[in-house]
């Protein structure tokens, strides 16, 4: 299923590069008056991409056994997702630097 997929990036994206996560626990801890180390699984790429993906097969009636382990492969994957961004990420601003230096800009 796709839908899994898209999930899994969406998360990837959300948990480990967008700090929203980080913002969140930073304004807790100061609600609270103390430091948020972690607020699994909100925090945990692994964690989200898991529960989240096993929610959208519940919800769409497509529990099964095939759908739960493509949850878990999606799941245990999420960091070589957040590698492959970066990757993408770093691979463009490259492209870009190259772009500059033969245009001369």
């Amino acid at each position: 299923m796709i839908g899994i997929l898209y999930i899994t990036v969406i998360v990837v994206f959300i948990v480990d590069f967008s700090g929203v996560v980080e913002n969140i626990k930073a304004q807790l801890g100061k609600w609270l008056n103390c430091r948020v180390e972690r607020l699994k699984p909100f925090d945990c790429s692994l964690c989200m991409t898991w529960w989240l993906t096993l929610l959208y097969i519940v919800v769409r009636g497509q529990f099964s056994l095939g759908n739960i382990t493509l949850c878990a492969l999606c799941a245990l994957f999420a960091d070589k997702v957040t590698e492959a961004l970066s990757l993408l990420r770093d691979i463009w601003a490259k492209t870009i630097t190259v772009i500059y230096k033969l245009l001369k800009l």
